[in-house]
């Protein structure tokens, strides 16, 4: 039911338009307009006094809890349903209610232009108008409501921080959540004797109540300390948007219940409290811009899952850097396993495309193709080598934030990884595309020696050769292949965290059919390999489905759509050659031997970037850092090129494990 004294919103939404004007930020007529506006103020009483009171009649006569403990703060729904609401808000806005202050900060800052105007003007700006309106004077009822609905708002956030604490999905990854000596449950008893102290004072009228604010804050500091520790341990206990969703909830209701004891901490120096009403207010205006925006309700959700995911795929990463020789060696032979059976994968889809299936068809089983050959590729302890950015990336971010700090003591170090990577991803190349080329060449010219049939008819090995061809659209084929490689990262990272999060390797070595076929002790064993090669598995076959899913979609709409691997486009190239030797000349071989360079090339460099972009995101981090270790890495490469590409010296890095 609407308040009796609720004001009319016209008047107030009428003067802001007009300050504003079409400005979005503090331009020169903006800070015109505005100023020119607080001298009338200042030289006329009479619209002064009209301002302030319409001022005062907002503050007597709305409802304030759900502006304090409301707005700004992630809703209870869960990612999936305020995703869906924010995007329902978008074609039909909400309908908002004239008695509710949340309301009308709303309808005047809801829109993006007009929240960007408003944080942008200057505090000494906002400071004069509160001195001009004489906001710390307002009249006895106005005063004593907005101190009764904070301390409401003070209950509500605290019931909040409560259910919160014992929720299942966090009590899961802490168990002590539930108990009685937890903070988030200790806390309570706290505000409410608070709450009690200020709702004695108000009666009494007195300015301030005998009960202090310091138990409040050190329950609130604890379960601040908790989250951080949840935080901390979601690598051991894996972590979920809905968790991220709930940590993020919880964290934003302990800051704001902080922020109202600081605007009703009467004993601070006015200097600070003013400091305090403004930071309170510029979150408030942000926060209504915000409701509606998809892309901060993404981006808070999955901040920590992206953490997570890409730090799983930061230390999956460790095995695809050749930190000494003895490495640099395991990952060619690892490479070269990868090679070898990326030669028969190229040859089988060749034979699958021979077949002139329905295009459902050939799509499906070329997609299976590739899946199953990554996955046996993995199971081999294979490397395939651009699989290597989206996990070495992470790993490179990683370095780079436990090194922020005033110096720069970090950046050799962090070069000298990159230089690993850069030495790795060069090996790695060298291990698929030198055993998959010849290897494609020697089975290829052996089928035609033995049986006079190869598996490329001439005019499917002119088109596998055209498809080399570094001025067409390979480029941007292989970079459609590289986003794939960056999304089977995700994929890796992701089920990862999954593993961890579910128990996956304690559920799998309990599985009763399994124990009672292999025994406890293989059933264990199992387990344990679940954990280091699920996600490795689940990204490998994804991989293998979206090579063969692109060129499936670009099939059946027509559209521009294939994929360039530079380690099938080697054996490709190999296959092609060794059916058209007789009728080629060396030009379009080199062409093509130029166009599985530049494939290898645009695969690892965007899918490197991606993972880059990523993991700096997930951390918080800004690019300069890197961009300054970019500079050092090309001088590196500049002095010394060769570090780039030979075998490393035999020391060093002993944490680095050996690729597997």
């Amino acid at each position: 039911m609407t308040h009796s004294t609720t004001p009319d919103p016209t008047a107030l939404l009428a003067l802001a338009r007009r300050l504003r004007g079409r400005d979005r930020t503090w331009t020169a007529g903006a800070a015109a307009r505005f100023d020119a506006w607080l001298d009338g103020l200042e030289r006329d009483d009479a619209e002064r006094l009209a301002v302030a009171g319409r001022f005062a009649a907002i503050v007597a006569g709305t409802q304030h809890v759900g502006f304090f403990a409301d707005l700004g703060i992630a809703p209870p729904d869960g990612f999936g349903a305020e995703l869906r609401r924010r995007a329902m808000h978008r074609l039909l806005p909400e309908d908002l209610e004239d008695d509710q202050l949340k309301d009308w900060a709303r309808r005047l800052f809801g829109a993006q232009a007009a929240a960007s105007w408003a944080l942008s003007i200057p505090g000494d700006r906002w400071q004069r108008l509160a001195r001009l309106l004489d906001v710390a004077s307002l009249p006895a009822p106005a005063r004593q409501r907005l101190a009764a609905e904070m301390l409401e708002a003070l209950k509500v956030l605290s019931a909040r921080i409560a259910a919160a604490g014992v929720d299942p999905g966090i009590s899961r990854v802490y168990p002590d959540a539930q108990r009685s000596a937890s903070p988030f449950l200790e806390q309570q008893p706290a505000v409410r004797a608070y709450v009690d102290g200020w709702s004695a004072a108000l009666v009494a009228g007195d300015a301030q109540p005998a009960e202090d604010d310091r138990p409040v804050r050190v329950m609130l500091h604890q379960c601040r300390d908790v989250v951080r520790r949840i935080r901390r341990n979601t690598g051991r206990t894996g972590v979920t948007v809905s968790l991220t969703f709930k940590l993020q909830r919880l964290s934003e209701i302990v800051d704001r219940l902080e922020l109202l004891l600081d605007l009703l901490d009467f004993t601070q120096p006015g200097e600070q409290r003013d400091a305090a009403w403004m930071r309170f207010f510029r979150q408030q205006v942000r926060a209504c811009a915000d409701e509606t925006s998809l892309r901060s309700v993404w981006r808070k959700s999955t901040e920590l899952a992206a953490l997570e995911i890409t730090e799983h795929a930061g230390r999956t990463g460790e095995h695809y850097i050749a930190a000494d020789r003895a490495q640099w060696w395991a990952m060619l032979r690892s490479a070269a396993v990868g090679g070898v059976v990326v030669a028969f994968m190229a040859i089988a889809k060749v034979l699958i495309t021979a077949m002139h299936a329905p295009p459902l068809v050939e799509g499906v089983l070329v997609s299976l193709n590739y899946g199953l050959g990554f996955v046996l590729i993995q199971l081999l302890h294979g490397t395939v080598a651009t699989k290597q950015p989206a996990m070495t990336a992470a790993r490179i971010v990683a370095e780079v934030d436990a090194g922020q700090g005033g110096d720069r003591a970090w950046m050799p170090r962090v070069v000298e990884l990159m230089v690993q990577v850069v030495r790795s991803q060069f090996v790695a190349v060298l291990g698929n595309v030198g055993v998959a080329l010849p290897l494609a060449v020697l089975l290829t010219w052996a089928l035609l020696a033995a049986t006079g049939w190869s598996p490329a008819s001439p005019e499917k090995s002119a088109a596998l050769l055209d498809q080399l061809d570094p001025l067409g659209l390979t480029v941007f084929y292989a970079a459609i292949a590289g986003v794939c490689l960056f999304l089977a990262g995700i994929v890796s990272g992701y089920c990862d965290n999954l593993a961890v999060f579910h128990r996956l390797p304690r559920r799998v070595a309990r599985m009763p059919l399994l124990v009672a076929v292999a025994g406890e002790r293989r059933a264990q064993a199992v387990g344990a390999w679940v954990e280091h090669n699920f996600g490795a598995l689940a990204g490998n076959f994804l991989f293998g489905c979206m090579l063969g899913g692109v060129s499936l979609l670009g099939t059946l709409s027509g559209l521009p759509l294939d994929i360039r691997h530079v380690a099938f486009a080697s054996a490709n190239l190999g296959m092609a050659g060794t059916v058209l030797w007789a009728q080629l000349t060396w030009q379009p071989i080199v062409l093509a031997a130029v166009g599985v360079v530049v494939i290898a090339v645009t695969n690892l460099a965007v899918s490197f970037t991606l993972s880059l972009m990523l993991a700096l995101r997930a951390r918080r981090l800004d690019a300069r850092g890197i961009g300054a270790t970019w500079r050092e890495l090309v001088r590196r490469a500049l002095s010394r090129p060769l570090d780039l590409v030979r075998p490393p010296p035999t020391a060093v890095r002993p944490e680095t494990p050996v690729p597997d």
